[in-house]
């Protein structure tokens, strides 16, 4: 049987990463609008 809580541990991980990269990919195209105008 697969532990319940290593498997919520890896979602949150997994939840966070892309969180993260979704943050970064915002940051990136706000960068992208002011600096070409």
């Amino acid at each position: 049987m697969i532990n319940i809580v290593t498997q919520w541990q890896n979602l949150r991980l997994i939840h966070a990463a892309n969180l993260f990269c979704f943050a970064k990919l915002k940051v990136y195209r706000l960068m992208l609008k002011t600096t070409s105008g």
